[in-house]
């Protein structure tokens, strides 16, 4: 039986609070919430690797129809992450939501999608209902708009692209606000429609009436523009919108400083690719301190956040060889994803071992060899261990890690261990190369 839950709140750790209508709470982890989504995805995509990298059916397989099951793995990786980060989305913008004040299509919608019932949420949105509830709100536009942004939210869901632009463009034509034009933006990003995305940015930066509108839309158009490679322009945004953030931290911290550093995240990346790596890691350092400051009044939220930053800066501080502050940085990063993976593996072992493998590769240019070849154990026996639960998107790190150890063991002069590094590393990429030849 389908539980009607009308409020959700999302924990410090990543936790999902579900409160139904007489009030009784449920506590779900926010990781398996979301795999009850793309479950059917996950399934999908291991059923085809594994066909994939059956020797024996795929040498009775044509060229074209390996071809085409390769493209299809791809798309459904694709798909499944996307539809974590849509999931992810969308939960956020509901987390402490007040359903009171939506109307009775978008309450009902919302128990269907958060009962994992997309489709019989789409259908209580269909255009009738729509039409019905448009003439009965008589000119208070705002709650219908709301409810077909919600509709196209959900197609988006089921990757019906061209049904979300046109529900997102049907939202546009009843209320064209700057937050429907920046939504529709965000969608075309997304899609890359670039041009698309770029106008409608520009519209929303007219119709801005307050100083967080404008940052906001200044950042968005910014990361727009890195994406297209237009880095002068979009650090003129950025350089817009950090400064407009600034004024705001000023009066409100707890909510903009966090709009600061990131804004200065992205800026740095930004000014990394042009290198002017001076100015990139004055950016990261200004983040890193506000990061800093804000993990010690919320360390849930801003911790991962420092750990990132503190990446960033060592990765640019390699490139401008000064190892010794870079050490400093990989090894506190490294330390606080220890910390969290603690309390949530599935985010951030991950993470564990690709700042594992950055200290690796620093401590081998250092001639640190002994130290490096045991941060490269350790990455290979996390990957070996994720590969377990998820081959498709981690037997490739497996086998990048066994060829970084094995070029440290030929360093070492432990020939016959990098000897069966390679050769297993060599096996896994056959086997791969029948699923991503690529």
């Amino acid at each position: 039986m389908d539980c009607k839950w009308n409020h959700i709140h999302i924990t410090d750790d990543n936790n999902l609070i579900l409160q139904d209508e007489s009030g009784q709470t449920t506590t779900i982890a926010l990781t398996t919430f979301i795999e009850q989504f793309t479950k059917e995805k996950k399934e999908h995509i291991n059923l085809v690797y594994h066909r994939l990298i059956d020797k024996e059916k795929t040498e009775r397989l044509s060229d074209a129809e390996r071809c085409r099951m390769q493209a299809e793995l791809q798309q459904l990786q694709k798909q499944k992450t996307d539809l974590e980060n849509w999931i992810k989305a969308l939960l956020q913008k509901f987390n402490d939501k007040d359903l009171s004040k939506t109307d009775t299509l978008y309450q009902e919608a919302f128990s269907l999608f958060m009962n994992k019932k997309i489709d019989a949420a789409l259908s209580v949105l269909d255009d009738a209902s729509l039409q019905v509830k448009k003439r009965e709100v008589d000119g208070e536009s705002q709650k219908l708009v709301e409810t077909v942004i919600f509709k196209a939210e959900l197609l988006q869901l089921t990757f019906a692209h061209r049904e979300a632009e046109k529900t997102f463009e049907h939202a546009l034509s009843i209320e064209p606000s700057w937050f429907n034009q920046k939504k529709i933006a965000d969608f075309y990003q997304f899609l890359n429609a670039f041009p698309k995305a770029e106008t409608r940015y520009n519209k929303a930066l007219a119709l801005a009436t307050t100083a967080d509108q404008q940052s906001t839309t200044l950042n968005n158009l910014a990361l727009l523009q890195y994406n297209r490679n237009d880095y002068v322009s979009a650090e003129q945004c950025f350089q817009e919108a950090l400064e407009i953030f600034h004024d705001l931290a000023r009066t409100n911290p707890t909510i903009y400083l966090p709009h600061v550093a990131t804004t200065l995240n992205n800026l740095a990346n930004l000014q990394c690719d042009r290198s002017d790596f001076e100015s990139a890691e004055q950016s990261f350092q200004e983040a890193l301190e506000i990061y800093r400051d804000l993990a010690c009044t919320d360390p849930a939220n801003n911790q991962p956040h420092v750990a990132i930053t503190l990446n960033n800066l060592a990765d640019l501080q390699c490139e401008r060889s000064d190892f010794e502050s870079a050490e400093q940085g990989f090894q506190e990063a490294l330390e606080i994803y220890r910390d969290l993976s603690r309390t949530d593996p599935a985010n951030h072992l991950p993470n564990v071992a690709t700042t594992l493998t950055n200290l690796a590769n620093l401590q081998r240019e250092r001639g640190d060899f002994e130290s490096a070849e045991q941060s490269f154990h350790e990455v290979l026996e996390i990957y070996r261990n994720l590969a377990c639960i998820d081959p498709a998107s981690n037997l490739l790190h497996v086998a990048i890690t066994l060829n970084n150890l094995a070029d440290l063991q030929c360093e070492r002069s432990d020939f016959e261990s990098a000897e069966q590094g390679f050769q297993e590393a060599l096996e896994i990429y056959r086997d791969l190369s029948r699923t991503d030849p690529a």
